[in-house]
């Protein structure tokens, strides 16, 4: 399932759930809608992210900026005591920090679930496991953006929630992305966190720093082969695919740039080999659930997805980071 609450506040999709008129189910709204900006003196990367994690280390308030070589504090903490999020914590009163990146959460979200995402976005982030993400750029665009994980139990909770929370000028700008607690690593059926976690990553981090690659646009060499992938260029959802289309997804709520979303996600979970044995259950969106498949049929995605000078990840998470303070 897809993104329901996506976007950069009330200028997007986030707007319409505030207002009471709820975002479709399945549509990631906020791909190309406008990205925070600064004015602030240019920064190299990696001193780009800590100058906006935080207030410095002396100041003691907050959530002190991690060094990026001492791996992460995964723990669930008082959303209170964040130097940025001090407007969520009546709603959303838990949060936890990936490298400045929150996932905060409702008090009847499950600890486990929102370390387990936290876990799948560190995952995703530092995908060889090291303790430092493997670009920096990428947590630079993901902080300036104010990319924040939102989680709650279910989607009704979440409705409540974000119909309840204030928002200030600079959480207007925030960029959104929602996952529940009921379709993250349960019991029986597929971890959703892989996919909610992987378009908040996309959106606000990896196609910023690589917007030829994998800008969600028309002319992005993503965009070009999604536009094979589906069968042709069509603007809006066709009202039946071209019989050779092995990307099929048919959500009238999801616009091109919405569908270049759901497609790099599909194309780079298949290439990992976290769609195995999906075909029959994920068919009327995508035929390609295996690595075999997508190499063999998908020969543009395959090359923009494993070109190592874009730096993606490799292996898929399973939520069990290994590296942490």
């Amino acid at each position: 399932t897809l993104g329901r609450y996506s976007g950069h506040g009330r200028g997007d999709a986030l707007d319409g759930a505030l207002k009471g008129d709820r975002v479709a189910r399945n549509g990631v709204h906020g791909a190309c809608s406008p990205r925070f900006t600064s004015a602030m003196t240019p920064l190299a990367p990696l001193a780009l992210a800590l100058a906006l994690y935080g207030a410095s280390m002396a100041s003691g308030d907050g959530d002190a900026p991690v060094a990026m070589h001492e791996g992460l504090d995964l723990t669930v903490k008082d959303t209170r005591e964040h130097w940025d999020l001090e407007e969520f914590a009546g709603t959303f009163p838990k949060h936890v920090d990936v490298w400045g990146i929150p996932v905060i959460a409702t008090e009847a979200t499950q600890d486990e679930k929102v370390l387990h995402a936290a876990k799948v976005m560190a995952q995703y982030l530092d995908n060889d496991e090291d303790g430092i993400p493997d670009d920096p750029n990428v947590i630079s665009e993901l902080i300036g953006n104010m990319a924040t994980l939102v989680m709650a139990t279910d989607e009704d909770e979440l409705e409540d929630a974000m119909d309840a929370v204030w928002f200030g000028d600079m959480q207007a700008n925030r960029g959104f992305q929602d996952l529940y607690a009921s379709e993250t690593a349960p019991a029986d059926g597929f971890d959703a966190s892989l996919e909610e976690v992987h378009h908040l990553l996309l959106n606000y981090g990896w196609a910023k720093v690589h917007p030829d690659e994998l800008g969600q646009r028309k002319g992005s060499a993503i965009a070009q082969a999604m536009d094979v992938a589906r069968g042709g260029v069509f603007d809006e959802v066709p009202r039946r695919y071209p019989k050779d289309a092995w990307f099929t997804y048919d959500d009238r709520t999801c616009g091109y740039n919405c569908q270049v979303s759901e497609y790099v996600y599909w194309a780079t979970t298949s290439l990992l080999g976290g769609q195995v044995g999906r075909g029959d259950e994920i068919g009327n969106e995508w035929k390609l659930e295996t690595p075999e498949k997508v190499l063999e049929v998908d020969v543009q995605a395959a090359a923009i997805l494993q070109d190592p000078k874009l730096g993606l990840p490799t292996v898929l998470p399973d939520g069990n980071y290994s590296v942490e303070l």
